[in-house]
């Protein structure tokens, strides 16, 4: 056994055997026989152990002799094809980074890791053909059934290691309470903590997470203090010979009011069985007696009992009805705690429950709740289909139970602790195997652009009805918050079917847009439509530019907006489907009709903050992607920008958001958009050593820059938005460092950062939404990327958006730029700068 506080080993151990006799002549051998260990004897004594055999059949599949070089995700497929009902995947490691070849396979029950046994085996995986050897059934990691609890075993136990790992406990909303168990004469971290999560499923989902990200800590299933007290309480443990006043647990009497029967408190006291009355009825003033249960005559050889209390009110309903649901009653001494650790101590009664909530909450009345003594609120668990509750319905937390109601509208029992924003383990399993989490609004961006036609798409009178259900998935699958654009949408569609050329127009990009939709990629016809689309929009672009000025300034404008609306629609479609140089071909036909757009006399700068205030659409969206492909690529942008920046311009930019801003397209808040353009300004007009004083001002005030964030939606999306917007901070910062200062990716400044920025990513589970928007922060946070662990994170997540897995796309460029940089920077012994980033893209993209 190890010590997890020291991670050294604790002087002693276990032998686990088949069965007591092999155990019982192993003992004997020892002890006859004992073994020295640098010259002293072993001491062997006989324990019995709480967990079941390791050779008797478990919940959980241990698939050994695997490569050590084997991938993770290579695992994944063929337990995905093999046996779809497992419930995580863990790659055990003694340390980070150190996988000893065995991969954990954890299952609901045992009949399903005996099914998937079966299935696996004679299967390959990484070369390895799979025998009987190495398919065994592993420790389990509970006795009877899961709870919502969970321990980690090898957690930190240096303090900044603690705070670290509870900032990223925070970001959890599944997690209601935790705490990082310390030693209580020295104050100091054990390595252990406790998570309360809530339900058993939101325990999975977070077992699973924790198997995948941090496959050395140890995670078990346990019994929470206060599930221990409910369910100790719950149980008969008074006397069998009390008397019958201290056995009641209800008190009949007849309410003064209204003349009927009805139950009073509950004693629940422990009688102390003197006769002929005992103490505590004596000194309350009671009438005590003691009411035996009569026994036949052929039964006096019985023990003697009084008779047992009546039963509660709450009980008698609950055992009359079978449509009344309970709750479980779990276990204390967990198998997996006693497994894990030699300490004695894990075994008993965690610590007092009001302790952990006032470690997470402090001088928070929620603490008080832990103590209720009122019956619990009993509801049917056989709800109707119009009562089942839905995650984007708002409802009052207060008047829900914990657990998210889930598809079937099953309620589960009223918990104390309301929390806010849970997701059930049924949603994040659907997004990780599904990739369908940008689906979960598409009810109300569908109802804002669709008709309640047929979608018959060889229809006539079904046409305009089908391009709006095309550009519907379109949004849900590409922007960044799709409800705020659904309304612009329609109106712009409708608009377009009133011309026949720009009818047939649409019906083009809405094939292409469905597809893209529904697969994540286009086929060879469709690439084929988007390429002449993409052609038709260059060359309008260049016969708009072919055409002298106006004499009158606004109708020249207005065409320019409309060529540039044109070209828009269509670059679009290409970031997603085509490689960069492609795009940047795109935007170098787009820049002159956007120059011809604004308003400042050519030769002049261009004011980005009123630019990014205007009401046109696409001249703001031009403004970003000009500033993101300077980022994103190390290209200078086209035009030189005015930029004043202030915070007082930036609460401006706050509160207008919803009308005027362009965060909703990209996840960049308008506000870092002219900050990334100040810092490009600042670069090209003075020198790393003149910049101090604006480095250190806005070091001081980018926490003070406030972000919009949608209030409306699914909570798991606002959390994944929360992200990008927040990631798109820390990402600032280490563009600012690098790009202004010079910095390498050694410097300090820049890997504080960097640390921060991944904290957050690995704060949050994989997915479609946040990782697609988080490919650009990601990207400028990638160049600074040292450890080997944060890399593999960044690829992780990159490839795991699908349309980045696909060769030929700009956004699937993005991971080969990023192993240049690595590999180059490595090669030579050094850190990387920001000119790495410029070169890797030119030697990628050829721009």
């Amino acid at each position: 056994m190890r010590d997890y506080k020291n991670t050294t080993n604790r002087g002693f151990g276990f032998l686990h055997f088949e069965n007591e006799r092999a155990a019982t002549a192993a003992l004997i051998h020892l002890q006859g026989s004992p073994i020295r260990i640098q010259g002293y004897a072993t001491e062997v004594k006989r324990n019995r152990s709480r967990t079941h055999s390791r050779n008797g059949p478990s919940h959980v599949l241990n698939i050994s002799g695997l490569p050590l070089d084997i991938q993770y995700l290579e695992v994944l497929d063929l337990l995905k094809e093999k046996c779809p009902n497992f419930k995580s995947l863990r790659f055990m490691a003694g340390e980070p980074d150190n996988f000893l070849g065995v991969a954990a396979v954890a299952f609901e029950d045992t009949q399903s890791a005996e099914q998937a046994r079966e299935s696996l085996f004679e299967s390959t995986l990484g070369g390895v053909l799979l025998r009987e050897h190495n398919i065994a059934f592993g420790r389990s990691l509970y006795e009877t059934q899961p709870t919502n609890t969970l321990m980690l075993l090898g957690t930190p136990t240096s303090t900044d290691a603690a705070y670290d790992f509870r900032r990223l406990l925070d970001t959890f909303s599944c997690i209601q309470r935790y705490k990082l168990i310390k030693d209580r004469m020295t104050n100091e971290f054990r390595g252990f903590t406790i998570l309360n999560c809530g339900t058993v499923d939101n325990a999975w989902m977070m077992v699973e997470w924790f198997n995948r990200e941090y496959p050395h800590y140890r995670v078990a299933f346990i019994t929470s203090a206060y599930e221990y007290d409910q369910s100790r309480m719950s149980k008969s443990r008074r006397s069998t010979t009390g008397c019958s006043v201290c056995k009641a647990r209800q008190v009949p009497a007849l309410s003064p009011t209204t003349s009927q029967l009805r139950s009073i408190t509950y004693r629940r006291k422990k009688c102390d069985e003197t006769k002929p009355q005992c103490t505590r009825c004596t000194s309350s003033g009671r009438a005590c007696s003691y009411d035996y249960v009569e026994h036949s005559e052929f039964e006096r050889h019985r023990v003697k009992r009084t008779k047992p209390a009546p039963r509660a009110t709450y009980e008698l309903v609950a055992k009359t009805s079978p449509n009344i649901s309970t709750t479980l009653d779990v276990n204390v001494g967990s198998p997996s705690t006693s497994s894990y650790s030699g300490d004695s101590t894990l075994l008993t009664p965690l610590t007092p429950p009001e302790i952990w909530v006032n470690e997470v909450y402090p001088n928070s009345s929620i603490a008080a709740s832990w103590n209720t003594t009122e019956p619990i609120s009993l509801v049917s668990p056989f709800s109707a289909p119009s009562q089942a509750l839905s995650p984007c319905n708002p409802i009052d937390a207060s008047l829900i139970p914990l657990d998210l109601v889930r598809s079937t509208g099953l309620p589960a029992v009223y918990d104390p602790f309301p929390a806010t924003d849970l997701v059930s383990q049924e949603t994040w399993y659907e997004l990780e195997e599904d990739e369908d989490e940008y689906n979960r609004e598409p009810e109300d961006v569908q109802t804002v652009i669709c008709t309640d036609l047929a979608l018959d798409k060889n229809a006539r009178e079904n046409t305009l009805p089908f391009v709006l259900h095309c550009y519907s998935q379109w949004v849900i699958t590409r922007i960044f918050e799709p409800l705020t654009i659904a309304q612009a949408v329609r109106n712009q569609v409708i608009q377009q079917f009133t011309s026949e050329n720009t009818r047939y127009r649409s019906i083009l990009i809405a094939n292409v847009m469905i597809m893209f939709a529904k697969n994540l990629a286009i086929d060879d016809t469709r690439k084929a439509v988007l390429t002449h689309l993409v052609t038709e929009a260059r060359d309008a672009g260049s016969r708009f530019i072919a055409t002298p000025v106006s004499f009158v300034p606004s109708l020249d404008r207005q065409k320019a907006m409309r060529t540039l609306d044109s070209i828009f629609e269509i670059l679009t479609l290409q970031t997603h489907t085509q490689p960069t140089a492609d795009c940047i071909r795109t935007l170098d036909y787009a820049a002159p009709v956007f120059r011809r757009a604004c308003v400042e006399p050519p030769g002049k700068p261009i004011n980005l903050p009123n630019l990014l205030l205007d009401p046109s659409l696409n001249l703001r969206h031009f403004a970003c992607v000009d500033v993101i492909q300077s980022v994103t690529t190390g290209r200078p942008t086209y035009f030189q920008y005015e930029v004043p920046f202030s915070l007082e311009l930036c609460e401006r930019m706050y509160k207008i958001q919803d009308d005027h801003g362009s965060q909703w397209l990209y996840g960049l808040p308008d506000q870092f958009i002219l900050l990334l353009a100040w810092i490009n300004s600042m670069r090209e007009t003075s020198g790393p050593n003149n910049n101090l004083e604006a480095v250190a001002w806005i070091e001081n005030n980018l926490p003070k820059i406030k972000i919009a964030t949608s209030e409306s939606g699914d909570p798991l999306l606002r959390i994944g938005r929360m992200v990008v917007l927040e990631g798109w901070r820390f990402a600032v910062l280490v563009y600012m460092y690098m790009v202004l200062c010079k910095a390498g990716a050694y410097d300090p400044r820049v890997i504080r950062a960097q640390k921060s920025f991944m904290r957050l990513v690995r704060g949050v589970k994989p997915g479609r939404i946040p990782d697609a928007f988080l490919i650009n922060p990601m990207t400028v946070v990638g160049v600074a990327t040292i450890e080997q662990r944060d890399r593999d994170t960044l690829r992780k997540r990159i490839l795991g958006v699908h349309e980045c897995s696909e060769s030929g796309t700009a956004v699937s460029e993005v991971v080969l730029e990023l192993e240049d940089v690595w590999l180059r920077t490595e090669n030579e012994g050094r850190a990387a700068v920001w000119p790495d980033w410029r070169e890797a893209v030119l030697r990628v993209t050829g721009r």
